[in-house]
């Protein structure tokens, strides 16, 4: 596999068109195309812009490669969040920082939520509750999922 595969591949999977991915990254689909075809590659400029918009890696882009380590959003918190019982923090904050690419770039997302909270995405609560009552997501005890529900469902009705 290369970059160009990487791309189509992505794209195609997210059900965007050239055009579209085009349009978000402010080239012409040309250039889109070139890329995927392996006759150019992007910038390096345009690959951070390119992993938030396909919702890959930098460096899946860069190496023109998956990684098989891809979870989806809700299996990764549910699995990260069952594994921080078990170690304290700062052996967590060790095991974070051997895998973020872009440490300052993490710094900075995290100094921005805490400066300004957003309130949770509507469709997220939705889907992390619809998760939990079909028992994919599960608890330590019945009183942490009632609590969980109850917070979950009054962020919904705040939106």
């Amino acid at each position: 596999m290369n970059v160009g595969n990487v791309l189509k591949e992505r794209r195609i999977s997210l059900n965007m068109k050239q055009e579209d991915l085009a349009e978000r990254m402010g080239v012409v689909v040309q250039t889109v195309s070139k890329w995927e075809r392996g006759i150019t590659e992007p910038k390096a400029s345009q690959v951070a812009m390119l992993s938030e918009i396909l919702d890959i890696t930098e460096r899946e882009i860069c190496r023109g490669q998956f990684s098989s380590g891809k979870l989806e959003t809700t299996e990764f918190v549910r699995k990260v969040s069952n594994l921080m019982n078990a170690i304290s923090e700062t052996e967590m904050l060790f095991v974070m920082q051997s895998f973020i690419d872009d440490e300052e770039g993490f710094i900075q997302k995290l100094s921005s939520a805490v400066a300004s909270p957003s309130s949770p995405d509507p469709i997220v609560v939705k889907l992390l509750l619809s998760k939990i009552e079909s028992g994919e997501v599960t608890f330590s005890s019945e009183v942490e999922k009632q609590s969980t529900i109850a917070a979950l469902t009054q962020a919904v009705g705040d939106n």
